[in-house]
């Protein structure tokens, strides 16, 4: 699973409705529209991708395991 960089969404890397390489990263894309949007302004939408923290990684007060 990929994340589209301009609407967001998770998608399968080979359903994409396109893709796109900027700074040798390759981007997947929802549809054509979000391929076009993120080529008009890559360094726009490129560090879009959120990262996801699992657990209780970065928090101030971890939970105590029982």
């Amino acid at each position: 699973m990929v994340t589209d960089p301009v609407c967001l969404r998770q998608l399968d890397e080979n359903k994409s409705a396109g893709r796109s390489v900027f700074r040798e990263q390759t981007y997947y894309f929802d549809s054509d529209r979000c391929r076009e949007v993120f080529e008009r302004s890559p360094e726009e939408f490129a560090g879009n991708v959120p990262i996801v923290t699992y657990g209780d990684q970065g928090s101030r007060f971890p939970r105590k395991e029982a």
